[in-house]
């Protein structure tokens, strides 16, 4: 009987091991997902281009990271105008904090990398969406993602 129980001990801890192992990797995209009750609340998708010291400086990494902390979507990527670029998807806070962050925070980080970080200007454009399209935010070191300009 102690073997069963054991047994049925190490089943239950290793389901609960797998199912909140499995949940946590599941993409934010999906924590984005409108639910059936949710599904009335609306996303913000935003463009943004920054001028300035953001090249060579961990810019675009940084800016992955305050995503990734704001758990919004999208990309980054530099362009050859000297200028970083990107979309990003979340709810209107998470959005306002990005914004915030992408032309204010981002220039005052203190040491490290980042800390060479001198924004200039930074421009949006924003639209509602209905849910959220892209499954991660990533650095586009290739250029998969279309160039464009808003200045």
């Amino acid at each position: 009987l102690k073997t069963i129980l054991t047994l049925v001990v190490i089943v239950v801890i290793g389901i609960y091991w797998f199912l909140s192992s499995s949940y946590s990797k599941t993409s934010i995209y999906n924590k984005h997902m409108a639910s059936p009750a949710k599904s009335a609340s609306k996303f913000i998708h935003l463009r943004y281009e920054v001028t300035g010291k953001v090249q060579g400086v961990f810019f675009r990494k940084c800016t992955k990271d305050q995503a990734d902390k704001l758990q919004i979507v999208g990309w980054v990527q530099n362009t050859m105008r000297k200028t970083v670029i990107g979309e990003a998807q979340g709810t209107n806070q998470q959005i306002s904090s990005m914004k915030n962050w992408l032309k204010e925070d981002s220039s005052k980080i203190p040491y490290g990398k980042g800390s060479l970080i001198n924004v200039k200007e930074a421009k949006f454009e924003e639209r509602d969406i209905e849910k959220c399209t892209f499954e991660e935010f990533k650095v586009d070191r290739q250029g998969i993602y279309k160039d464009f300009s808003l200045f």
